[in-house]
């Protein structure tokens, strides 16, 4: 997908600044699906809502952003 991508729209901008996210989905019935999405910024969290901890650092921040998310019948 991000080959497709750049095929399309590679330039100097493009190299320095942007990237993809990958989206996956996995059901308790086993089917998984996946989704590329390009980016040229992420608003990262800079505290924590459930704890209200503060991040220190960017690699803290990353992590909180791409961690697994549980989603309850009500809102999946």
């Amino acid at each position: 997908a991000w080959r497709c991508y750049l095929h399309q729209n590679r330039s100097v901008i493009v190299d320095l600044f942007h990237g993809q996210f990958r989206s996956s989905l996995s059901c308790a019935c086993g089917h998984k699906a996946s989704k590329f999405v390009p980016f040229m910024y992420l608003s990262l969290p800079v505290q924590s809502e459930n704890t209200r901890e503060c991040f220190s650092d960017v690699g803290q921040c990353l992590q909180a952003y791409t961690s697994t998310e549980r989603l309850s019948p009500e809102n999946g």
